[in-house]
This record gives C-alpha cells, structure tokens and sequence, in this order.
C-alpha cells in the first residue's frame, strides 16, 4: 500500500482475515460487517460501502487519523470523519469508524454473526449468553449503528475485555494478534451456534403449506416458518437487527393460513 505506519506483513495478514470473514455468510453478509488494524497514527478500516470478501482483489480500506478521531470520542462529537481521511482512494470511512478507534486493541473484527444474533434478540439475552459463551465479555444494549453505538459501547468498556455482544446486532471481538483474534471470534461463534441449533428440536409443524416457485431447506429448524404458534406471526412482523430493516425491510411476509400462493418471489 505505500503506507509506512504498517507492515506489508501486517497488511497481507490482515487482509487475508477479512477476506475469510467476508466469504462466510453466517458471520458477512453483503457489505454487512467491518474490520480494522491500528497504528499509534493511523488506523486502516473497511470503507463505507465495501465488502469483506474482496479484501484481497479490491482496494476497500480506507486509512484515517487515529488521535483526530479519539478526540472526536473524547468531546462526543458526532462526526463522518471525513476530514481525518488519510489515504487518497476516494473511499469513505464505515459507519462504525468510531467503536473501532474506541476499543483500544490493534484489531477489531465486527461480524453480523448469525448464531450471535439469533442468541441476542431475547429479553433474557444476557443471562443466557453469559452461560454460553463461559468467557467475559461485555453485553452492550442495542443502540442505533454509527456514533450512538459507540457512546453506549464507552459507557461500558473495560481495558481487559475483548468481546462484545451487541443485542439486536453482532459480535465485535479485538486483539493485538490478528490470528488469535480472529480463532476468538470463531470460537464465540461456533459456541453459539451450537446452542441455535439445539433449540429447534421440538416444535410442533404444520404440513401442507402450498408455494409455488418456492424452496424451503431439508433442515428440522427451518420448519419453523410453518408453526402454527400464532405469537411467532407478530414476532416476524417486527425488525430484529439492522441488516433485517436494510436487507429484507421491516419484517418478514407472514401467512396466517394454508393458501397456495403463487409466483412468491423470494430473494
């Protein structure tokens, strides 16, 4: 990259982290999620818009000013960030630029880990996390993504923590060593994963539903989608995470009864 406040070393490894995150879509999907690695000037994060999975064959960081930023997070000033890029490729910093410079770890992996997500929407989210995950981590509340995150992030954070679970969200797991970092996340992830998969053993399912055009997975815990727990059609009208609103808008399409539906367009 022509940048001295990083090893090419450094860079390769880094690079190659994200690209194994971006091409997991249980952990990335789309432009969803964000990495980044610190100098004590500067700090190179994913670029507003990117995308993980082409760490290796696209330019999509963007490097910006680390101590302008964290005297930005000192005063609470809420900012793009903008006038701290560094680099000179047209890009423009991710939304979650912020948190990435709060956490004071060389590298910071954010996912919108499915298994995460799916065990951080529940009212008692915490409690069963904390007896999941057997690490210490930090339960941060959900907050709107960008600058208001990061408030609440700072309101909560501790030198020695490493994880944090963001309800509604994603995991964000930091380190000073890119490989230990990144097998941290996938334990996390892996662990909860584990846990969504055991919950999905004994429900009761209706036959029958009629689509056409249509394709369900061969998988017991899909068979969700056909309940006839009617509390499970008002939970699905509501958004559970930020990617759910951008992706899918505000709730999934719910049919309360057995009718053949025809040409259903699912993407």
């Amino acid at each position: 990259m022509g940048n001295s406040s990083f090893t090419e070393s450094e860079i390769s490894k880094f690079k190659e982290v994200s690209y194994k995150l971006g091409k997991n879509p249980s952990l990335v999907q789309a432009a969803g999620g964000n990495t980044s690695i610190k100098s004590d000037k500067s700090m190179l994060i994913k670029a507003s818009g990117t995308w993980l999975i082409n760490s290796l064959n696209k330019d999509i960081f963007v490097e910006v000013n680390l101590p302008s930023i964290n005297q930005k997070i000192s005063n609470e000033h809420d900012d793009s960030f903008e006038e701290d890029i560094i680099s000179k490729n047209n890009l423009r910093p991710s939304l979650e630029t912020s948190f990435h410079a709060l956490i004071n770890y060389k590298y910071v992996l954010h996912v919108h880990s499915t298994a995460t997500i799916a065990n951080a929407i529940s009212s008692d989210s915490k409690n069963e996390l904390e007896k999941q995950i057997n690490e210490d981590f930090i339960f941060v509340p959900y907050y709107r993504p960008g600058f208001t995150l990061t408030m609440g992030i700072k309101k909560l954070i501790k030198p020695e923590i490493k994880i944090f679970i963001l309800e509604n969200h994603g995991l964000i797991v930091a380190g000073d060593d890119i490989e230990e970092t990144y097998n941290l996340l996938l334990n996390i992830h892996n662990k909860l994963d584990k846990t969504r998969n055991n919950k999905f053993t004994n429900l009761e399912v209706t036959e029958g539903l009629e689509i056409d055009n249509y394709r369900l997975k061969n998988s017991e815990k899909y068979r969700l989608f056909m309940s006839p727990d009617e509390n499970l059609y008002s939970l699905f009208s509501k958004s559970f995470y930020p990617d759910h609103v951008i992706f899918l808008g505000p709730g999934i399409p719910t049919f309360v009864e057995k009718i053949k539906l025809k040409n259903l367009l699912v993407i």
